[in-house]
């Protein structure tokens, strides 16, 4: 069994009285970076020690059906409110936790990219892939996400940025700034400029390199 959000192993085996997971059989419970304490509890076996750090995804158990008041295999997942004291017990489930599904979900869409930031990826980042279905696998994305990042990159290219920041500018900082990447492509990109444009900036660095 993969964890479903990374973070700190707060507890790992058997469940015993006073730690906030008796009865829970075999456990691990995992801290988030918001201090929300994830348990996964009645596992055939555990797989990862105390103070350990998961990533998503990562092997921390075998689902089973160990622990008190339990008919079968399954697994018993809760996102606890905090993670102390007693990783955050009482005995309460609603004061207690939060839905799973949508702590989870929402989890990771604030950890999730905006479309402007995802154009910047693609204009200023000399990594950036080019062709559009490997850009959109190099970001994670669905299509009709891409689609949008793709629309937000077009309008940024078609207006050079020669309107606000001059050729002799752009030219000055490939010179001077130290984060100005090598490679005319690479430039361009950091420039978030079209061809032409590039071009005409290339032209005068070399004008003022000689």
């Amino acid at each position: 069994m993969g964890a479903f959000i990374p973070g700190k192993v707060l507890y790992a085996g058997n469940g015993v009285s006073g730690t906030g997971v008796g009865g829970y059989g075999n456990v691990v419970v995992i801290q988030d970076k918001n201090n929300r304490a994830h348990v996964y509890a009645h596992l055939a076996s555990v797989s990862v020690k105390l103070g350990q750090t998961v990533k998503k995804g990562d092997i921390i158990g075998k689902q089973g059906a160990t622990g008190v008041r339990v008919t079968g295999s399954h697994l018993h997942y809760e996102v606890r409110k905090k993670s102390s004291p007693s990783l955050c017990w009482v005995d309460n489930p609603k004061a207690r936790t939060l839905d799973p599904t949508q702590y989870v979900k929402e989890y990771y869409a604030a950890d999730k990219p905006t479309v402007s930031q995802m154009a910047d990826m693609i204009i200023n980042n000399s990594k950036a892939p080019n062709g559009h279905e490997n850009r959109r696998k190099w970001l994670g994305i669905d299509n009709p996400t891409y689609q949008k990042v793709r629309a937000e990159v077009n309008r940024r290219l078609s207006t050079p940025k020669s309107i606000t920041q001059s050729i002799e500018q752009m030219a000055n900082r490939i010179i001077i700034d130290t984060n100005a990447p090598t490679g005319h492509e690479a430039c361009r990109k950091w420039l978030g400029i079209d061809n032409a444009t590039y071009k005409k900036v290339r032209e005068r660095v070399n004008q003022l390199m000689s």
